[in-house]
């Protein structure tokens, strides 16, 4: 029972860790104001706990050659309001568009990553050891004889 738990927490957790390395591409290039520039035109908010509020919009490019519809805006501005278009950064991510030059959302998708690591790394430093060991003890049936 204990290794089928074991094995749906590391699943899991790959699964989680694969969607913040999926994000941390396109944040970092947010940060250094890297991507399609254009506009996020926000049409609704929701909230999750709190404080953190989740705008959703439209960006649309400059040049009008990129349109996504009802994405969220990462990192969005503090006076952010209903219908009032913002400057957006549209750097791969799916379903995410980025204020330019915030480095706030790189940083906490590299926070999310070694968060998530990190019990990854404990569980091969007490797992792999005694595996390793195992597999360097002689058998005692294996010897060869003395000559």
């Amino acid at each position: 029972m204990s290794v089928v738990f074991l094995a749906l927490v590391v699943s899991l957790m790959v699964l989680a860790s694969n969607k913040v390395l999926a994000e941390l591409g396109p944040s970092w290039r947010a940060a250094n104001g890297e991507g399609v520039a254009g506009t996020f035109n926000p049409t609704g908010t929701y909230e999750v706990g709190r404080r953190t509020q989740i705008w959703k919009g439209d960006f649309v490019s400059d040049d009008r050659s990129v349109l996504h519809f009802d994405v969220q805006l990462d990192n969005a501005p503090p006076d952010m309001r209903l219908g009032r278009p913002v400057p957006a950064l549209d750097t791969g991510a799916q379903g995410v568009v980025y204020v330019p030059g915030a480095d706030y959302p790189f940083v906490t998708n590299l926070l999310c990553l070694g968060c998530l690591s990190c019990p990854l790394v404990l569980l091969g430093l007490i797992v792999v050891p005694p595996l390793l060991r195992r597999m360097r003890r002689p058998r005692t049936g294996d010897r060869p004889a003395p000559a």
